[in-house]
């Protein structure tokens, strides 16, 4: 009984890497984009981590000073999976991009109701950071108004639209692209930062889920070269 119990552990393990080894994306480059400090617009760095599994860190409090982790059900997967064959029904990149789309918004209202609604504030604060602490967790001495824990801007919207694209890619939802490290334009004197997928040997498209419900994978001309 105990060998058979040990059997399945390895079975389970095995089935994990082989599932985790299905995801195509650059994950040294988004690795590095959620490290970095480079300038957002708020002089926050992301600090932020790769989903492990189907486990997130939800950024949310704009320039992802909230980090709330989050572990999305088995009903939650099926969930945006239905979401994203709702929209498609072909095996092609572009119907790809559409389920996408769905998908990605689906998993993004998830969190927002099933966590971040039913978090308590004392439980916010102990999940954010500050630039005046060396940004630690757990001591956030600025202000923050019950508006800003809701409020997501386009860093929370580029880090958790790369952290669900990964999920959803380990779940086999993704055959014709890679998920890239975020990227950005600027509006005026603005950053703007987006998630980033490539076609497999084709362009590079934005998903920008900061603009719901306009959310739309986009060719950027001049910004985003065809590969």
């Amino acid at each position: 009984m105990k060998l058979l119990s040990l059997i399945n552990v390895v079975l389970f393990f095995a089935g994990a890497q082989a599932q985790g080894s299905e995801v195509s994306a650059d994950f040294a480059g988004i690795t590095a984009w959620f490290d970095s400090e480079i300038p957002r617009g708020n002089n926050y760095p992301v600090k932020n981590s790769l989903p492990r599994g189907d486990t997130i860190k939800f950024c949310a409090g704009a320039g992802c000073k909230i980090k709330l982790p989050f572990t999305f059900s088995a009903s939650n997967i099926r969930r945006a999976a239905d979401a994203m064959k709702s929209v498609c029904r072909q095996d092609t990149a572009a119907c790809e991009r559409e389920g996408l789309r769905h998908a990605v918004r689906e998993l993004d209202r998830i969190v927002r109701d099933e966590r971040l609604k039913r978090t308590s504030f004392d439980e916010i604060i102990r999940n954010s950071i500050n630039r005046d602490n060396g940004n630690n967790p757990g001591s956030f001495t600025d202000k923050l108004s019950q508006n800003q824990v809701y409020l997501r801007d386009c860093v929370d919207q580029a880090a958790n639209g790369s952290s669900y694209l990964i999920v959803l890619a380990s779940h086999g939802l993704i055959r014709h692209h890679r998920i890239l490290a975020p990227s950005m334009i600027n509006l005026f004197v603005q950053p703007h930062f987006f998630s980033r997928i490539q076609e497999i040997g084709g362009r590079t498209y934005r998903f920008d889920l900061f603009q719901t419900p306009r959310t739309s994978f986009d060719k950027l001309p001049g910004v985003e070269s065809s590969r």
